[in-house]
């Protein structure tokens, strides 16, 4: 009977992530996962031995025993060795030092043994997960985990020690922490979904306890462990890649579920990197049905291929009938229980997370319950209200400029009310719609609801509906907490008004004295790494406290963070991006690029004045999806306190981290008017042959809105390279080398786009556009007879192009009529009185101020010069059809050579004139 191989395996793992039943996926890793990024076991060997070089007598003996053995054995003896001669404190350094080659850059052997002995640093440079280099399988099975929803998440159960697993799920934007079973202790799982997803290091953990090895330490009975195993194992479902299958305490659980039979309902998929089933202890079971072996598995390509076809098909179910059935209630909202804070509790708490708060990192739930975010006087304040419920209006609303605690303090009140059993509290997730009637129709109770919204003016919508119902049904027990950014809860409100009587505004602007003692204090806990430059300051807390009020007054907008940033780094606030740009960089994405191609790509939109980065529009110029880009990119840039999102958009946390991020671009080789080029052509591209929205077009026309001129320039030729087939890109960039008087440049691009012309797919309603923007640009070169030509072009009855209007019309005449006058009596006999025809009519249909101008100008001029109106209609229509035809004579310059013989063809704008 044959084997299936990897392509049924990669089938089997997309069906267990989509089906509507899904059960809980756990993924079993051995050591075969990290291969490549830590040692093997043969290469642990020389690990063992090497450590052992300042003892001649223990390395000859080491040589003699351990260097006759093969394979596990020679492993397990190696272990056994140092473990008797060294002892296990030796033997843990040396697993330490071995985990340490995954970093990238190399840490050198000095900086190594630095860390060896210290367990926070150890976590420090764990925290730092853009500096691990992960196997693709292993960064995979994250992305992997992030599309599927939460409930179909299991933990990872696995025999190595290194965090590979926990930094791939920190990069993918999923919360993780180390369980480490070295011992026989029990494990707790929640009964219901959680996000975050637990890593079980079954042998040991690298940098915490002790790491087991020997065939006695994983042989000896665990019986608690043993229990939480089948626990996880028991109605799940199971993919063991990279396991040899020892004689383990993982082994066992698999060998006890299968002997329960249907009892334990349990289906494990069991890879082999070779043509042969080697299932290890478990060779020789009946196991049909419970265990499927599959050969020819590399998991460096199974699971990008899983990922891949994931991509295409998968969406986050938050519905899905595991979640229906555990989560009941309130659809787009998560209620902030007992377990919910429990679990939030259990989020890493290490010194890099911290100081990335501290640094102005959006607040998450661990920093609210786990006291990290000092509570503001703001946040006191609102809450004080709140409990008065029986006074309390039905909304409050906080408003503020970006940077200033808003979320801080509407996630400090949720969390103080979730504390008190009375309260029932719901929070809004991102990106979800409210279910109002869900939320009306929760029975009234005791209980007083509280629904929590950050970004409000995502959800005014239904906020206005909601405080609307509340008032009409009278609803006392319910009360709505939002908060939004001041210029965006205006801009939404007045599509949806909520009258000012059903909610109470509190306006976050800047830091309080007390709030400054209590943030100083937060930081105090952490030490130098917490008060930073301030720790420079001589005296007390309150001498500190008042430095950091003082900086906040003078900040200006979003005194809050730039406070933070001004005290915490001060004069080594430059460094201090550029340590973080350097992170970014290291972080790949899946093609070629990194986290800085895309940060980079939110600032310089930012510095140039364009606003916010749309999220689709980042996953375009990454080569990433949408749903890749969430967790990848956009939560990661979230961690790093160096950009936020709002709704569907991306933009940097700070002005000033910004600005100083595209100053130092260059150095990272990729300057600000490159970034932009790349990220224009990007989007254009993609948008190829679709109808572009307001937000596409901005960017694909951005340049014309720059006022830098080289980024100006950078950006709309990347419009152009993103989509060549396009005159009105040609046109647009005609009229930004134009705005920058590099006619030479522009004169170019013109006759480009006119050797081009029969292969563009846009000439019917860019024509006459780029007639006259070629028209402009020869004659500010001093060639007005082929401005007047390319002029008198844009007038013709073009069938191939759209129908002349008053816009065109008026703007084509006004040139048509300066040109003439330009060329004057000398050149044209009959210059004077066409270019008064022609500019009077110009003033009589222009659309546009500017326009009428000129033609005014020109026709003051000509009366000057002798001009006299025509006496009647025809008169005009003839001097018009005489300056038209005449000017298509001045020139052989492409269009006016090829259109001379229609010069009489003006219908539509005699029509226009009147005449």
């Amino acid at each position: 009977m044959d084997i299936p191989g990897q392509s049924e395996l990669q089938h089997r793992i997309r069906r267990a992530c989509l089906d509507e039943d899904a059960r809980p996926l756990v993924f079993i890793l051995g050591a075969g996962a990290s291969v490549g990024a830590v040692p093997g076991t043969a290469e642990m060997v020389n690990y063992f031995e090497k450590s052992l070089a300042s003892d001649p007598e223990d390395l000859a003996d080491f040589k003699s025993t351990v260097r006759t053995l093969d394979g596990a054995q020679q492993y397990q003896a190696a272990a056994r060795f140092l473990i008797e001669r060294a002892g296990l404190t030796h033997l843990n350094r040396v697993i330490r030092l071995a985990t340490l080659r995954a970093r990238t850059p190399t840490v050198s052997a000095e900086l190594a043994r630095n860390y060896l002995n210290d367990e926070s640093r150890l976590k420090d440079l764990e925290d730092d997960f853009a500096g691990w280099a992960i196997p693709q399988g292993i960064a995979a099975i994250a992305r992997v985990l992030s599309r599927v929803p939460i409930d179909v998440r299991g933990p990872i159960l696995t025999t190595n020690f290194d965090p590979l697993l926990e930094t791939a799920l920190h990069a993918c934007g999923i919360e993780s922490y180390p369980i480490v079973a070295d011992g026989d202790g029990s494990f707790t799982y929640p009964e219901r979904p959680s996000a975050i997803v637990p890593v079980a290091h079954l042998h040991g953990y690298w940098r915490l306890g002790d790491t087991l090895h020997t065939s006695a330490q994983l042989e000896r009975p665990r019986p608690r462990l043993l229990a939480s195993l089948r626990q996880i194992l028991t109605n799940s479902t199971c993919v063991v890649l990279g396991y040899g299958g020892w004689d383990d305490i993982l082994t066992s659980s698999i060998l006890q579920l299968v002997a329960e039979g249907n009892q334990r309902l349990l289906e494990v998929l069991w890879a082999n990197h070779g043509p042969e089933p080697t299932l290890g202890a478990l060779r020789g079971n009946d196991l049909p049905g419970r265990i499927q072996p599959y050969v020819n598995v590399d998991i460096n390509s199974l699971m990008p291929a899983v990922d891949n076809a994931l991509a295409s098909r998968s969406k986050y179910r938050l519905t899905s009938a595991l979640f229906r059935k555990n989560r009941q209630a309130i659809s787009g909202c998560t209620p902030i229980d007992t377990e919910f804070r429990r679990f939030e509790m259990a989020r890493d708490s290490s010194p890099a997370r911290t100081l990335a708060f501290f640094d102005g990192r959006e607040p998450n739930w661990g920093d609210i319950f786990g006291g990290v975010a000092a509570p503001l006087a703001r946040s006191r304040a609102i809450l004080g209200d709140a409990l008065l419920w029986e006074i309390a209006s039905p909304g409050y609303l906080i408003e503020g400029p970006t940077g200033e605690g808003k979320s801080t303090v509407l996630k400090q009140v949720a969390g103080a009310l979730a504390e008190r059993s009375e309260y029932q509290v719901w929070w809004a997730n991102q990106g979800d719609r409210v279910d109002v009637d869900a939320l009306l129709a929760l029975s009234v109770t005791s209980a007083r609801i509280c629904l929590f919204v950050d970004d409000a003016d995502l959800h005014v919508a239904e906020l206005a509906e909601l405080l609307e119902r509340i008032e009409a049904d009278e609803r006392t027990d319910i009360r709505v907490f939002m908060a939004a950014r001041d210029t965006d809860w205006r801009r939404s409100a007045s599509r949806y008004p909520i009258p000012n009587g059903r909610y109470v505004r509190h306006i976050v602007n800047g830091i309080s004295l007390a709030d400054a003692t209590m943030l100083v204090e937060g930081w105090s806990a952490w030490g130098g790494r917490g008060l930073g430059r301030l720790a420079d300051i001589s005296g007390s807390s309150a001498t500190r406290a008042e430095h950091l009020y003082q900086q906040s007054l003078g900040a200006g907008e979003s005194a809050l963070l730039g406070a933070l940033l001004s005290t915490r780094y001060g004069g080594e606030f430059r460094e201090h991006i550029r340590e973080l740009l350097a992170r970014l960089g290291r972080v790949a994405l899946p093609g070629r690029k990194t986290l800085l191609d895309g940060y980079l790509i939110v600032c310089a939109v930012h510095e140039m004045g364009l606003g916010s980065t749309a999220i689709e529009h980042l996953a375009w110029a990454l080569g990433l999806t949408e749903a890749e880009t969430l967790p990848l990119v956009v939560n990661r840039l979230g961690f790093e306190a160096a950009a936020q999102r709002h709704g569907d958009y991306l933009a940097p946390r700070h002005p000033r981290i910004a600005r100083v991020a595209i100053e130092l671009a260059e150095e990272f080789g990729r300057p600000l008017d490159q970034v932009l080029h790349d990220f224009v052509a990007d989007v254009t591209a993609h948008s190829v042959g679709s109808r572009w929205g307001e937000e596409t077009l901005a960017v694909v026309f951005a340049g014309q809105r720059i006022e830098s001129e080289d980024v100006a320039v950078a950006a709309m030729a990347g419009a152009v390279a993103g989509d060549p087939s396009q005159l009105r890109l040609r046109c647009a960039q005609i009229g930004v080398y134009r705005r920058f008087e590099k006619f030479d440049l522009a004169e170019k691009v013109c006759s480009r786009a006119w050797s081009d012309f029969s292969t563009l797919s846009d000439t019917r309603i860019a024509m006459r556009s780029f007639y006259r923007e070629w028209s402009r640009v020869v004659g500010l070169l001093g060639d007005y007879r082929a401005s007047a030509a390319l002029n008198a072009c844009a007038l013709l009855d073009l069938p191939e192009a759209d129908r002349n209007d008053r816009n065109n019309a008026g703007r084509a005449l006004s040139g048509l009529a300066f040109c003439l006058q330009q060329l004057g009596p000398d050149t044209l006999q009959q210059a004077t009185q066409f270019a008064g025809t022609c500019a009077e009519e110009a003033m009589n249909i222009a659309t546009d101020s500017e326009t009428r101008a000129q033609a005014e100008r020109t026709l003051g001029r000509a009366v000057y010069d002798g001009y006299q109106t025509a006496k009647n209609d025809a008169s005009h229509r003839q001097v018009v059809r005489d300056s038209v035809r005449i000017s298509l004579t001045l020139s052989n310059t492409g269009p006016a050579r090829q259109l001379r013989a229609r010069a009489d063809e003006i219908h539509d704008l005699l029509f226009l004139l009147g005449i």
